[in-house]
């Protein structure tokens, strides 16, 4: 049996189609904490990032576990989680605390105050997360201190681990002095995207390096990370585009 031209055409685009639905996803992500680490008390100079919540606690807390707020989304979804240390937090915040606001970023008003604990390491410990869902969790560690290097003393890098979780890919931080006019590369944002195993898995921050023994965080943003399958409109459109771009493509070459 002989395939006209037409069918030929046909079959091409039925078969793109079916390629498209099988592989074309879209990636969306739904925030679920949003917390711009401040001190209480509303020190001068100090400012919350814009859509951000201010976890505030005041300088000296006495307790080496916080609850951050989750956003609505994550209120929703029974979404819990909590910064654990092996010392109280402190917190430090404003050019009333020494701390110079960040520019050039668009996250210079995380980075300006700060949490920070006198041990080398905390836990981000959730509840409520799905298994096999992926998320993504964000942190920064800079002390924009202008006196001295403050909590950033000696530099150094902030190293992810997960337990009760796949890890699908991680970046070491870096802990930074930094103030002023600044590029968001400057900053070295820790970042892990991981699958929990279990409901309430943990992420542990542990500084290597530096000549201070404290761990400062600025930030903690947390997203579900979602691929919902593709419609069959979409695919179909998708494949239309590349069939009319090849025929396009013979048509100039005669």
């Amino acid at each position: 049996m002989t395939i006209s031209r037409k069918g030929r055409s046909v079959a091409r685009f039925v078969m793109l189609a079916s390629l498209c639905i099988a592989h074309v996803q879209a990636r969306a992500e739904t925030v679920l904490i949003l917390s711009d680490l401040q001190r209480a008390g509303n020190p001068a100079g100090q400012v919350t990032q814009p859509g951000w919540f201010a976890q505030e606690v005041i300088q000296f807390s006495g307790t080496t576990s916080l609850p951050l707020n989750p956003t609505a989304s994550g209120s929703s979804t029974g979404i819990t989680a909590t910064l654990i240390a092996g010392a109280q937090w402190e917190s430090r915040g404003g050019t009333a605390d020494g701390r110079d606001p960040v520019t050039g970023t668009t996250f210079n008003d995380v980075v300006s105050d700060l949490w920070a604990t006198r041990t080398m390491s905390f836990t981000l410990a959730f509840s409520g997360l799905s298994t096999g869902a992926a998320y993504r969790v964000r942190t920064w560690h800079n002390d924009s201190y202008n006196s001295n290097q403050g909590f950033a003393a000696g530099g150094g890098t902030v190293q992810l681990s997960a337990s009760g979780a796949a890890v699908v890919s991680s970046t070491s931080g870096t802990v930074t002095n930094l103030r002023g006019a600044q590029i968001a590369s400057a900053f070295g944002i820790a970042a892990m995207t991981f699958i929990p195993s279990v409901a309430n898995p943990q992420i542990t921050y542990t500084r290597v390096g530096g000549s201070i023994t404290a761990l400062p965080v600025n930030g903690v943003e947390v997203t579900a990370i979602v691929v919902p399958e593709p419609t069959v409109g979409a695919a179909l459109a998708l494949a239309g585009t590349v069939v009319v771009a090849a025929w396009r493509r013979r048509t100039r070459a005669g």
